[in-house]
């Protein structure tokens, strides 16, 4: 399972510089599938933008649908009315190119 990092947790440097550095759709699918235990908000709006920019026109592949269903779950245990407004923006932007319909 995992784990969710409380809001006074800081973000791993780290990780949100792979994330932010990430070049193409491998990259972005490489950080989400190392594990996201300890994530915190920003990590997953990050995730959601490199996802969207990196997956062309909403295709999914097997990799980009499982990505955003751990994405979507990790979303979800965070709850969207504590992400800030901008983190929000960001997702949904990202729910939009991806085509995302939650089931």
């Amino acid at each position: 399972s995992t784990e969710v990092a409380d809001s006074s947790t800081q973000a791993s440097p780290d990780m949100q510089e792979r994330l932010v550095q990430s070049l193409c759709l491998d990259d972005v699918l490489a950080a989400v599938n190392s594990g996201m235990d300890g994530w915190t908000r920003l990590h997953v709006a990050t995730a959601w933008h490199r996802l969207a920019k990196h997956a062309h026109h909403g295709k999914r592949s097997p990799g980009v649908a499982d990505a955003v269903e751990q994405l979507m779950a990790l979303t979800i245990a965070h709850r969207l009315n504590a992400f800030r407004s901008r983190d929000l923006e960001i997702m949904l932007w990202a729910w939009g190119k991806l085509r995302h319909r939650q089931a």
